[in-house]
């Protein structure tokens, strides 16, 4: 008959651990603030989510990462994927808010889509330059489709006139001005002069007048 004397293991008489607790135990193998670790720590798991950081801080981290990458992510489709009011959101004191990089020939080194209304892509500076395209032996900038300007339209020269003036748009005496009729009529074409609109203490303000001519030697 088996041997029925030996003692059973005593029960933990704590009863159930706190979720801190069991954080705690494992801080060995995790590694957490004030403690380190001699390797990489991780968590590996079969569920659609390998670690879950939550703050219930009005401005706290979840997850907070330091290092040369404060955060690395490794993915087969997306490296980092971020869901929320801004997707994903990068800020720096002295470089790119955000930077991207690719030497796929078929991809781009920041892409953006919107599946709406809006603006894939979208950039703004109240001093400086909005958008900068440059390219040192390819094409700085390449539109496929429309291409709209706030500062181009129509100006319609009506019947019994020579002349349209388009009004308060900034220019300069240096301003370059393209003007193309868009209706083909013999012996009219285009010609303008600079004006002086008017003059508010040192500030010239420039506008342009438009005017039809006849018979133009070119």
């Amino acid at each position: 008959m088996a041997d029925q004397s030996k003692e059973k293991a005593i029960p933990d008489r704590r009863g159930k651990r706190s979720r801190r607790e069991v954080l705690a135990g494992a801080a060995g193998a995790l590694g957490v603030d004030s403690q380190s670790t001699s390797g990489t720590t991780g968590v590996t798991t079969s569920a659609a989510v390998g670690l879950h950081g939550v703050s219930s801080d009005s401005n706290g981290t979840g997850v907070y990462g330091e290092g040369t990458y404060g955060v690395n992510g490794n993915g087969s489709n997306y490296g980092v994927y971020g869901i929320g009011a801004t997707g994903v959101f990068g800020t720096s004191f002295n470089g790119n808010g955000m930077f991207g990089q690719t030497a796929t020939p078929t991809a781009s080194g920041v892409y953006g889509q919107n599946d709406g209304t809006g603006y894939g892509v979208a950039g703004r500076s109240n001093n400086g330059t909005g958008v900068l395209a440059d390219s040192i032996n390819g094409t700085a900038l390449l539109v496929t489709g429309k291409a709209a300007f706030s500062r181009s339209g129509k100006a319609t020269v009506k019947a019994g006139n020579s002349q349209v003036v388009v009004k308060n748009v900034a220019l300069t005496s240096s301003s370059l001005i393209l003007a193309t009729l868009q209706q083909v009529e013999a012996g009219i074409a285009i010609g303008s002069r600079p004006s002086v609109i008017s003059t508010a203490k040192s500030h010239s303000q420039f506008g342009r007048q438009l005017h039809l001519v006849r018979d133009v030697v070119t």
